[in-house]
C-alpha cells in the first residue's frame, strides 16, 4: 500500500507519480440547457464544443451556445461525475464507477483524431483509491451506491482537473463526500 500525506510528498500509482497536497475547495458541475439535469464535463476540439454527461453520453455543439446533439454513449451507466483534459489528440476522462468496492478515481482515454461519432473509450486505469483514514480507507468495504454520501464511506469520487503553470492537479471528494482533496498528477503513458 502506498502512503499519501498532505505534506507534498510523492508516491507511485498505476497512473504515474502523485504528490498529495492539503485539501481545500468546493467542486461543482455545470449543465447545458440542452442537457437537462445532467452533470457535464465540457471541452473544445477542432472548433466544436463537446460535453460528456453522466452517465457517459457524449454531446456536440458547433459553438457551445447552440443546441448540443447527442452522440455515442462511451461509458457504463454506472459512471459517476467526470473531469476531462485534452492532451494533443487524446482526451483523458477521469471518473469513478458506482458499485466499485472501493469506489475510486479511474482514467480512460479517447483518440480524438477519429470522427466524433466513432470515438471509443479505453479500459479504465486506476488513478487513486482510498489509502488514508481521511479518504475512508479504514471504513468498511462495500460496493458504492448512487446518491449523496451522508456519512463517511470508503470512496473517492467527483474528480475535477486543474492546471496551473504546466502542473496538473486532480481534485476529488474523499470518504464519499466528507472532504475535498487535491493531488498533483505526473502523467505517464498507458502501458
Amino acid at each position: 500500500m502506498h502512503e499519501r500525506r498532505s505534506t507534498g510528498e510523492s508516491f507511485p500509482s498505476s497512473f504515474g507519480t502523485i504528490s498529495s497536497l492539503p485539501s481545500f475547495g468546493i467542486l461543482g458541475t455545470g449543465s447545458s440547457p440542452d442537457i437537462t439535469g445532467a452533470a457535464t464535463s465540457a471541452f473544445k476540439w477542432k472548433g466544436a464544443w463537446y460535453a460528456l454527461a453522466m452517465p457517459g453520453v457524449l454531446y456536440r455543439s458547433d459553438d457551445g451556445l447552440q443546441r448540443f446533439v447527442e452522440g455515442p454513449t462511451l461509458f457504463t451507466p454506472n459512471m459517476r461525475h467526470s473531469a476531462v483534459r485534452v492532451d494533443g489528440a487524446t482526451l483523458q476522462v477521469f471518473y469513478s464507477i458506482v458499485g466499485n468496492d472501493p469506489e475510486r478515481i479511474v482514467v480512460s482515454t479517447i483518440d480524438l483524431s477519429r470522427p466524433w461519432l466513432e470515438w471509443t473509450a479505453s479500459e479504465p486505469r486506476v488513478v487513486l483509491e482510498p489509502q488514508t483514514d481521511w479518504e475512508g480507507a479504514g471504513l468498511r468495504a462495500r460496493p458504492s451506491v448512487r446518491g449523496i454520501a451522508r456519512s463517511p464511506v470508503r470512496e473517492l469520487r467527483d474528480p475535477a482537473i486543474f492546471t496551473d503553470e504546466g502542473r496538473i492537479y486532480l481534485l476529488y471528494s474523499a470518504a464519499g463526500e466528507s472532504g475535498i482533496a487535491i493531488a498533483e498528477l505526473h502523467l505517464t503513458p498507458a502501458a
